[in-house]
């Protein structure tokens, strides 16, 4: 049987990775793309597929870190995609209607896609909800979220006086849809994520010198042949681990390792996952 941790049993001076998903929008036997970012007992959810009850459940099993949707107040949206985003109906559900009293998560986005998020995406089912006496009223994208565009050129940080110093660093990318990837650091560890770009030069300078860098590899012009990066310079690959990739990549394996679903990662420890254990008391 697996061991049942808490966030209390991760040192809040370290910063790390919980893989929930690494499958691309057309995945059969994996999880959408995500990861949880944990550090100084906060959670921040990098994306969030559907279903994402399941996903989180799941990714507990294999990890022995179990958390409810309940538990996710933060969340970084990537863009809009549904194998990014189709999540957030279930969270602003069941924080709204079935968490014990209101809650709303933090939702961080690029500012062109506060509205379209709304009106293209959530509210022909969101728009309407109940009172506490089941009369139907009016609902808006923050009776459910608390939205914060995040700029380029500007450090970005969590909302709320419980949120640990993570400072995240974004950048746009090339994908068809506004998206962006992002650098953040955490006491001297430094995680760069490329979220769904074309192969950039220029992300992958803008990622910098991260301890560990997750890049994107899928088909498609929209997305990074695995061959780029493969091709990238051994200062580069050896911090890599690739994720949003097709079944048939993940079956026959690549030369830069993959993340692994419901593994936990130490940013800044290799590219091995670790087995988390209890803190000493």
């Amino acid at each position: 049987m697996t061991t049942r941790l808490t966030l209390q049993d991760l040192d809040p001076d370290r910063l790390y990775v919980l893989v929930l998903g690494v499958g691309n929008a057309f995945t059969r036997t994996a999880f959408n793309s995500s990861f949880l970012l944990i550090a100084g007992g906060v959670v921040v959810a990098i994306d969030c597929p559907g279903p994402f009850g399941r996903v989180l459940h799941d990714a507990g099993v294999r990890s022995g870190l179990h958390f409810d949707v309940g538990d996710i107040r933060h969340i970084v949206l990537t863009h809009l995609h549904g194998d990014h985003c189709n999540g957030l109906e279930e969270v602003g559900y069941t924080l709204r209607y079935v968490l014990p009293g209101e809650h709303r998560a933090h939702l961080y986005l690029l500012p062109e896609n506060v509205d379209p998020l709304w009106e293209r995406r959530l509210s022909a089912v969101m728009a309407t909800g109940t009172d506490p006496a089941g009369q139907r009223v009016a609902r808006t994208l923050e009776d459910y979220f608390t939205p914060h565009p995040w700029e380029e050129d500007q450090p970005c940080r969590l909302a709320g006086a419980d949120a640990p110093p993570l400072e995240f660093h974004i950048r746009r990318t090339l994908h068809p849809v506004p998206c962006f990837g992002f650098r953040v650091s955490y006491k001297g560890a430094t995680l760069g994520y490329s979220a769904d770009t074309p192969f950039d030069p220029k992300l992958l300078a803008f990622l910098g010198q991260a301890d560990l860098l997750i890049h994107e590899s899928s088909p498609g012009s929209a997305h990074t042949p695995l061959e780029a990066l493969e091709a990238l310079d051994a200062s580069v690959r050896d911090r890599m681990m690739l994720i949003h990739l097709a079944d048939e990549t993940r079956e026959r394996g690549a030369a830069i390792p993959a993340l692994v679903e419901g593994a936990l990662y130490e940013v800044g420890a290799g590219r091995s996952p670790i087995v988390p254990t209890r803190r000493p008391a």
